[in-house]
């Protein structure tokens, strides 16, 4: 793993400040991953666009172990009780 120093800072600080300024927080939070994805593409931003897409965004979707990555709050509850595990019932 390379070691990107202050550079690492520059996504969280770019999406907070965009965040704050425009309230929208979803694009914000977007522009920000897209940021660190284009620092760690080698400033590529045609790669860093993909892996945001790809590998960032879809892949967190596609998680296994947390079925619910897009929600309205309640989805700790829901987890925890169990009632989208069909298969034990």
């Amino acid at each position: 793993m390379d070691n990107y120093g202050i550079l690492s800072l520059i996504p969280p600080i770019l999406a907070i400040i965009l965040a704050w300024r425009t309230k929208e927080v979803i694009l914000s939070l977007f522009i920000g991953v897209f940021a660190g994805a284009v620092i760690i593409a080698g400033y590529n931003p045609i790669t860093g666009f993909i892996h945001t897409v790809d590998k960032y965004m879809l892949g967190s979707l596609a998680g296994r172990y947390y079925p619910f990555p897009i929600s309205n709050g309640s989805h700790d509850r829901d987890y925890k009780s169990g009632w989208w595990d069909f298969g034990n019932r």
